[in-house]
């Protein structure tokens, strides 16, 4: 194989790598969405500086890869990977991470929190009981 062929080669399974990445800084961004739950126009504001990040991240890809040259085969490289990985393992993922978050968060505030809480109104109980008695002292 020649070397022109194997360096196009190798830009193409960059290309997929990227686009793997791509997809799974999404789902960074979905996972957000989904223990957020930000309004629509939060959303959709999101959305847009996802797609301009990945759009510049695209194109500087492409400059220092391949001398700011697009190429088709790139473009469906990263079309390929991001398509690979949402079929693959997106759902699992975002299931997996968005459960953690959630037991990680109970776990928190059931434990945590809670027991916080608890040594606040004890030490509020003993400090009014002992105001009351200086009180009836005084």
């Amino acid at each position: 194989m020649s070397g022109w062929m194997i360096a196009e080669l190798h830009l193409l399974g960059t290309a997929v790598l990227a686009g793997i990445l791509f997809r799974a800084c999404y789902d960074l961004w979905l996972i957000g969405r989904e223990l957020w739950h930000p309004g629509e126009l939060i959303a959709g504001i999101g959305d847009v500086l996802y797609w301009l990040g990945g759009c510049m991240f695209t194109f500087r890809m492409l400059y220092y890869a391949n001398d700011g040259i697009i190429r088709g085969f790139v473009l469906v490289g990263m079309f390929v990977g991001m398509l690979l990985y949402h079929c693959l393992v997106s759902g699992i993922v975002v299931r997996i991470i968005c459960g953690l978050c959630r037991k990680i968060a109970h776990i928190w505030n059931k434990y945590i929190v809670e027991t916080f809480i608890k040594i606040i109104r004890r030490k509020k109980k003993f400090l009014s009981k002992n105001v009351e008695k200086r009180e009836e002292m005084g």
